[in-house]
């Protein structure tokens, strides 16, 4: 059974009731509210001795549990929680309303802890074949969402298992949990847990903490609005990695939501998801039955949050409108762990990422820190018209540190820096920026720098149709003004024309000082005797063999900055960086050390003209937020630099002023 201490007020019974009575107060409350009342602080405060769910949540009488304020909270409200640590699901009963939304914050900052685990109360036995491992039951009515423990034999669990704060290792099998101390494994109904701690000792009394919930703080009603949480820390919880998309924390396809200065960890699936969960009805699970229609969220702001160590995703959103995703830190996610952490590094889903959106209409993306996440650092997918991803930091994210996946524009991804990209696995090797099957896209003025790949990357890979009625293409593609250097086996990659390859330009860029180009070939759609004829047609001889290594097997030809501007007819004006350019990027303080051997030694680089009045503008602001000059811009994501050794630190950013066309509260 679960511990009843102070760190556990509400079981599961409670909030089985919950779902139940947010349904109620849905209704109900929200049709009699009077906008006219007085907007009103409600306390939480689980320390004091005097709290009491049934208190009138004053600061003399506060509640104990967050959950119960969240059913009392109108719009306007604002609901303040004391130090402590809740393990409960949050889910508010109501929206806001314009310019009254309803508050929820920890004060202090990221004192209020809230966890989707319960304290494990059982009684221990020894297993008499494996030495060292203990076996308890575990608490089947506390899995209000369904049992993470259970699962096939052998197959890893959505859930998570701690030891006095420690997480401990899920392994899959007997003869691992015997051979690995601090490990964990549950019977494959789910019924029964074994653990292995260091030390062959049984766990002690409360010590061990178990994944009950697979959210924390998300509405059971869908779609509500104009709801603020700030400052707290939410962590472990069991979610789920695939559709509905449902984080730790979750809009539930709600609109005009601020999600702001929080720190997200610890699950087994997404961290935050601000969009609109799925379009399959089939899979919604715990769910009111009136919600259940596709709901389109969107107008959301999640910004300032600490996104850490989800084992699928850190940020995601699926089909949304004017979404801001800014200067987040989104570090350590879409790694599935494990005893056996060998590639492939993320899950074996098409959803792992520090931040992946679908459909992700008038997004932006601007000003995140986004490191070492075991898959693409930001990942777009399917649909992402007049959105901009612009000033974000990318660094040692596996596979790329942008992906732009299927859909056709306009995009404009500018002034980011990409840096240290290692590889994912095939065709995924370390890219800077990555596009596939995406046409419409504007690249200008990133800083793409020792990647393990190329600096970038845009081709053909799939056989389908957007939105069911063009197939997809790699074509109209402006790549302008980047600065490249220190990328290990090309510049750049782009496939030689054809009828789905076609009016990509590319000028103005700074090249390595030692430049090699790629021509791809849509990944077997264009004949490498062809692309090898248009080179000795073009050339007007044949190209040697290159020895030039790649890391892709079937790259078919690399070219000198000579030959590529024979044979594409592209970088014209690109110019390679002198000899003495150095830039090294010192990852523990997010610094960039480098020497520019003269004040000309970067390429000017005029912005590129968009070429339809919803096309997001990408030359206002530099990666620092200095404000650009079009007419004295240079290449790169970092303008103003000076001749000689300059160190220029990368993260914290500073603001670009930039006035906000979705903020409507």
């Amino acid at each position: 059974m679960l511990a009843q201490s102070r760190v556990r007020p509400v079981l599961a019974a409670t909030e089985q009731f919950l779902i139940m009575k947010s349904v109620l107060v849905f209704c109900a409350l929200t049709l009699s509210f009077d906008s006219t009342a007085s907007a009103r602080e409600w306390f939480v405060r689980q320390a004091d001795a005097n709290a009491s769910d049934s208190a009138d949540g004053s600061a003399d009488h506060p509640l104990r549990t967050i959950s119960a304020a969240a059913q009392e909270a109108q719009p306007g409200d604002v609901v303040t929680v004391g130090p402590g640590i809740y393990h409960e699901w949050v889910s508010p009963a109501r929206s806001g309303a314009p310019n009254k939304p309803i508050l929820y914050r920890s004060v202090p900052r990221h004192a209020a802890i809230v966890r989707g685990t319960d304290v494990l109360n059982a009684t221990w036995q020894p297993i008499p074949e494996a030495a060292g491992v203990f076996s308890a039951t575990l608490p089947q009515q506390a899995f209000v969402f369904g049992n993470p423990f259970a699962g096939a034999k052998g197959s890893k669990r959505t859930a998570l298992v701690f030891q006095n704060d420690q997480p401990l290792l899920q392994v899959t099998t007997q003869e691992s949990l015997i051979k690995t101390p601090n490990s964990w494994m549950s019977s494959d109904d789910g019924k029964q847990l074994l653990i292995h701690l260091q030390g062959d000792a049984a766990p002690a009394k409360n010590s061990i903490e178990i994944t009950t919930r697979d959210r924390i703080f998300a509405p059971h009603r869908r779609g509500l609005r104009f709801i603020d949480v700030e400052g707290f820390i939410f962590e472990r919880a069991a979610t789920h990695v695939g559709w509905p998309q449902l984080g730790a924390l979750s809009t539930r396809s709600g609109r005009f939501w601020t999600i702001r200065d929080n720190i997200v960890r610890q699950t087994t699936g997404k961290g935050i998801d601000c969009g609109s969960e799925t379009w399959n009805m089939k899979l919604m699970t715990y769910t009111d039955p009136q919600d259940m229609h596709l709901i389109i969220g969107g107008q959301n702001l999640v910004e300032g949050n600490v996104v850490t160590d989800n084992a699928q995703c850190g940020i995601a959103a699926w089909n949304t409108d004017d979404v801001r995703i800014i200067n987040n830190i989104v570090r350590n996610n879409a790694s599935a762990g494990g005893e056996n952490p060998k590639p492939p590094w993320s899950l074996a889903d098409a959803e792992a990422a520090g931040i992946k959106v679908h459909a992700f209409r008038h997004g932006l993306l601007e000003g995140n820190l986004i490191e070492d996440n075991a898959s693409f650092g930001i990942w777009l997918d399917n649909g992402w018209e007049n959105a901009r991803v612009t000033r974000n930091v990318a660094i040692r994210n596996r596979g790329a540190g942008i992906f732009v996946e299927f859909g056709f524009g306009p995009c404009v991804v500018d002034h980011n820096l990409c840096a240290q990209t290692p590889a994912l696995w095939p065709p995924y090797f370390g890219d800077g920026i990555y596009a596939h099957d995406s046409s419409d896209v504007t690249i200008t003025h990133n800083t793409l720098t020792g990647n393990a790949h190329y600096g970038l990357e845009m081709r053909v890979a799939a056989e389908r149709s957007y939105g069911g009625r063009r197939l997809s293409e790699t074509s109209n593609e402006s790549i302008g003004g980047n600065l490249f250097f220190g990328n290990h086996d090309a510049d750049i990659a782009l496939p030689l024309e054809s009828p789905r390859s076609h009016d990509n330009h590319s000028d103005h860029n700074a090249l390595d000082p030692n430049p090699y180009f790629v021509i791809n070939d849509n990944m077997g759609r264009i004949p490498a005797k062809t692309i090898l004829a248009a080179c000795r047609e073009r050339l007007k001889a044949d190209l040697p063999a290159s020895e030039h290594r790649d890391a892709d097997p079937k790259r078919v030809v690399t070219l000198s900055l000579p030959q590529w501007r024979t044979v594409m007819k592209m970088d014209e004006n690109s110019a390679p960086l002198p000899a003495g350019f150095r830039m090294h990027l010192d990852k523990d303080k997010y610094q960039l050390q480098i020497d520019v051997p003269s004040a000309s030694a970067i390429p000017a680089a005029p912005a590129i003209p968009t070429t339809e009045p919803s096309t997001p503008k990408s030359d206002d602001f530099d990666l620092l937020g200095q404000p650009i000059t079009p007419d004295n811009a240079i290449a790169g994501a970092i303008q103003n630099l000076h001749a000689g050794t300059q160190t220029i630190t990368v993260w914290p950013l500073p603001a670009a002023s930039r006035p906000s066309s979705t903020d409507t509260k």
